[in-house]
């Protein structure tokens, strides 16, 4: 039997001072576009190198303390190494950077797959592996090595399959597929480089949990939900997901904005993809996907 319904009293209902103002919200420092700020003054003009020293040591004088010492070229590279790596640098390292005296002779450290596991297997069922993970983890590394812009960055982990580089463009209308899957009147990703090889980003989301029982509508919210978070998270810096139930009670994300969002990622689809195109279909086995397979979202 049901509890009876107790209305409200007055002094309980939610008062005008207890809704958030969301256009006040929006005003946080955190969702203002970054302004150039002039470089502060400081006393010790000998201790900056670069620009943003000079904010630093402004803070820290402001404090009346001063910046430590420079470390020594052997805990440099131990620092460097463990924040990096999470292990210590080898012996043959060491030396090679205490040898290398030039001022940005930062080691040039070995990508070691630090703690990569397969935890997530169930028995011997390896249908739900991604052994091609490894494919997004490089394409992010060489974003880094070739000095990919930042928005470029960003949007061909969003929609690499709806971009095309600019040396794949094509000056007729035909709507005809690229190696990327993009058409050929699809934005141009200016001063891109790749096609195909940029279909990797899309593991940024495609790496994503597959959950079992994934033709129900409550299994594929949680799939949305863990997108919604991921993208709110690594590029927004917030917590969207908290608004599947209830707006955000500290950053001013309503639940008709997780929602919108929850609804794009609603209408793509995960698949595992080659770089010529093609779909690999139905649930495969680990030691059986195509070398050059892709874990991906894309519409559908």
């Amino acid at each position: 039997m049901a509890l009876p319904f107790v209305a409200m009293a007055e002094d309980q209902k939610t008062s005008d001072e207890d809704q958030i103002n969301w256009t006040k919200e929006k005003q946080f420092w955190s969702f203002q576009p970054p302004m150039a700020q002039a470089r502060p003054a400081v006393k010790n003009k000998r201790w900056p190198s670069q620009r943003l020293d000079y904010f630093i040591l402004a803070r820290l004088e402001q404090k009346n303390l001063s910046p430590s010492m420079e470390a020594d070229r052997r805990t440099l590279i131990r620092r460097v190494t463990f924040d990096l790596t999470g292990l210590p640098p080898t012996p043959p390292e060491v030396r090679a950077f205490l040898s290398d005296r030039r001022p940005n002779a930062y080691p040039k450290l070995p990508l070691v797959r630090y703690a990569e596991d397969q935890a997530h297997q169930v028995g011997s069922d390896s249908t739900m592996f991604y052994p091609n993970a490894y494919r997004y983890r490089e394409w992010v590394i060489d974003a880094f090595n070739r000095d990919l812009p930042y928005d470029q960055f960003i949007r061909l982990q969003l929609a690499a399959d709806r971009y095309r580089p600019s040396k794949e463009s094509s000056p007729g209308p035909s709507k005809e597929e690229n190696s990327s899957g993009a058409t050929n009147d699809a934005p141009v990703l200016g001063g891109a480089e790749g096609g195909s090889n940029d279909l990797a980003a899309l593991g940024f989301i495609g790496l994503g949990p597959k959950y079992y029982n994934r033709g129900r509508l409550e299994v594929q919210a949680d799939e949305w939900e863990d997108r919604v978070d991921t993208v709110g998270r690594a590029m927004l810096g917030l917590t969207v997901a908290c608004a599947r139930c209830h707006d955000h009670k500290f950053d001013p994300i309503t639940m008709r904005d997780y929602y919108a969002l929850a609804g794009v990622f609603a209408s793509t689809k995960m698949v595992n993809k080659t770089a010529d195109g093609k779909i690999i279909e139905g649930k495969v086995n680990a030691d059986k996907m195509p070398p050059n397979t892709f874990h991906m979202v894309e519409d559908g």
